[in-house]
């Protein structure tokens, strides 16, 4: 594994209270004060009123292993006692590839968890909200689990035309016209590898199995959304913005 160095990024609005305002200038006083943690030098209506500090940890999983446990192990718990003893408040980190099956890292249940949680430090967090650790390797790409319809069927056409097999996009998305606009969804594991309820509760060899069915899935629809959308974005009919989302690791 190559080694790294974490970068602290300063989150895009102030933890609570800021409203809509713009981050301010990166050499101001203003960021210098909140960044070094002068409270009393931040105006009234920047300063956070949460009771705890709630750090979000954003970092690629399989590269940051022994950067996270570091932390876990030497870091948070210095400062869970510093927040408490001085400022009485507690000390939080939200990093949701702990514990989890590296097979549930790009799932859409879990990215859409990732970024609900990831709004709660921005608005809650009485301090800094936002640690990304930057190492040398970039992560996955997403399984997108909801694609608008225009979206979705302009890929598929695109897939088509690169001589993709696309069956298991047919097969594993469904459309539902309720939503506005109408989009794809991405169907339940448990709805299409069988046995997989089964398998959460029954022998390791049956759990093992289906993981590899689902690895075998979702790098095969990862494959066939990057090879279409950069298709696309080459001939101009998506642009850059629309591209990143299906592009852009979790």
């Amino acid at each position: 594994m190559k080694r790294m160095n974490p970068r602290w990024k300063s989150p895009p609005m102030w933890p609570s209270g800021a409203g809509s305002r713009q981050p301010c200038p990166r050499e101001s006083a203003l960021r210098r004060a909140a960044i070094s943690g002068n409270i009393n030098a931040l105006p009234p209506q920047n300063v956070p009123t949460g009771r705890s500090v709630r750090v979000f940890i954003c970092a690629n999983p399989d590269d940051t292993e022994a950067e996270r446990n570091a932390l876990k192990e030497h870091v948070y718990p210095k400062l869970r006692d510093f927040c408490r003893e001085n400022y009485g408040i507690e000390f939080q980190v939200v990093d949701l590839y702990w514990g989890v099956d590296p097979e549930e890292w790009d799932s859409p249940e879990l990215q859409r968890l990732r970024m609900k949680l990831l709004e709660e430090c921005l608005k809650s967090s009485a301090g800094p909200c936002f640690v990304g650790l930057v190492g040398e390797k970039y992560g996955s790409i997403r399984v997108p689990g909801e694609v608008e319809s225009a979206e979705f069927e302009m890929i598929l056409d695109a897939a088509v035309e690169a001589g993709l097999d696309t069956h298991i996009l047919e097969e594993w998305y469904c459309r539902d016209e309720n939503s506005v606009p109408p989009a794809y969804y991405l169907k339940p594991k448990a709805q299409m590898l069988k046995n997989y309820q089964n398998s959460m509760e029954s022998s390791s060899a049956a759990k093992t199995k289906n993981d590899k069915a689902w690895r075998n899935v979702s790098e095969e629809i990862k494959r066939i959304f990057r090879t279409a959308v950069l298709q696309l974005q080459e001939k101009g009919t998506m642009k850059s913005a629309q591209a990143n989302k299906f592009l852009c690791s979790g």
